[in-house]
């Protein structure tokens, strides 16, 4: 019984982080999949500890794609789901992305897990700055 009820909570969290247009739906920290990935356990402590984050960048050194960091859950199939870094960084760093936003690199580093050089923000608003980057009118 216990087994079941464990599973049956482990399928209903997996069902809220598959991908949407290739953007994960996991909005609050309570959504994100345990058991943790080993990969990311010794990120936490430097997540939820303000004072550990550099003025400089960190960057994920795990699996990516399209040039941003990707964490992989429940290394069985189907219930297998890849999971954007720098948005795992800012759920352990703030509890929750308000619904609707995406996570923001204020260092346009896509690579980036610092909590600091992160922000939420709504599509429109990061689009805007990602094509004012790519056309010079804002500095890196």
């Amino acid at each position: 019984m216990l087994a079941e009820a464990i599973e049956t909570d482990r399928a209903v969290k997996m069902k809220l982080v598959y991908e949407y247009n290739g953007h994960s739906k996991v909005h609050a920290l309570e959504q994100v999949p345990e058991p943790y990935p080993r990969v990311i356990r010794h990120w936490i402590p430097f997540w939820q500890d303000k004072k550990r984050w550099p003025e400089t960048c960190v960057e994920w050194d795990g699996r990516t794609r399209e040039g941003y960091g990707l964490i992989r859950f429940a290394n069985h199939k189907p219930e297998q789901v890849d999971i954007m870094a720098h948005r795992i960084a800012y759920l352990f760093a703030n509890k929750s992305i308000p619904t609707g936003l995406v996570v923001h690199h204020q260092c346009n580093n896509r690579l980036c897990i610092n909590p600091r050089h992160l922000e939420a923000m709504d599509r429109s608003k990061n689009a805007t700055f990602g094509l004012a980057r790519h056309h010079g009118i804002i500095d890196d």
